[in-house]
């Protein structure tokens, strides 16, 4: 945890998604026996500012294609394939309540399922991605201002973490 915190310092004063490799945002099979394999997201949110933060919420809306056996599936996300060529993928959104945090606090989740539970998604079958974004609205329609409020993540079918790719909107 001393890691963590050496990691988070060095960030500027605002709210932020963190940013820190194999910690947030992950996308990961479950080792939990009770939905192993199945694709989970992990990602934080972090205060760094001296001020108490806006009540916040974290937008999520995620895109991937379950039990893919087409050729570009095991490429992905290095190579893109067209919409002609994938269909149209399964998808899922929500609005987590983040909270008030106060300054240096932070909130997180470590098994917020991409398929809410179906176990459609999962590792080894389930090429996809999902978009991130901070909001000051209970109906996630207004973001939140400022640095690392939007990501964009590409994970590998195979949940390989050197192969995911985060990028900020």
């Amino acid at each position: 945890m001393v890691g963590l915190g050496l990691l988070l310092a060095g960030c500027t004063n605002t709210v932020q998604i963190v940013k820190a490799p194999f910690i947030s945002p992950v996308v990961v099979p479950s080792t939990n026996p009770a939905n192993n394999g199945e694709f989970i997201l992990q990602v934080a949110v972090h205060n760094y500012d001296t001020v108490t933060s806006p009540d916040l919420w974290l937008q999520y809306y995620s895109e991937y294609w379950p039990n893919c056996t087409a050729a570009w599936c095991s490429r992905w996300p290095d190579v893109f394939a067209s919409p002609e060529t994938t269909g149209p993928p399964s998808g899922q959104s929500d609005c987590l309540h983040v909270g008030v945090l106060a300054p240096d606090a932070g909130w997180g989740v470590g098994d917020y399922t991409i398929d809410r539970g179906t176990l459609q998604c999962l590792g080894g079958t389930c090429p996809g991605h999902l978009w991130l974004t901070l909001s000051v609205d209970p109906r996630c329609g207004q973001r939140f201002t400022g640095p690392s409020t939007g990501l964009h993540v590409n994970w590998a079918e195979d949940g390989a973490l050197s192969r995911q790719k985060i990028s900020e909107f």
